[in-house]
């Protein structure tokens, strides 16, 4: 995808300006993308969490009634 972004860059600037403002958008990219990931990762995270603790309240409760 940068290959061809930079290559119609050339077309318009200079090759140098254009494998600049590639990489760039490229840094960018993957700066926003490592960030989106590790919220997704926290939400699923959490979801998890909340599973764990619906099981241990279920299991405390079953073992109450059993008693």
């Amino acid at each position: 995808m940068a290959f061809i972004f930079q290559k119609v860059l050339v077309l318009v600037a200079d090759e140098n300006i254009a494998f600049c403002i590639t990489l760039g958008i490229v840094v960018v990219s993957s700066f926003y993308a490592v960030f989106k990931m590790d919220k997704i990762l926290k939400v699923i995270s959490r979801r998890q969490l909340e599973k764990f603790n619906r099981r241990l309240k279920n299991r405390m409760e079953a073992d109450r009634s059993d008693a």
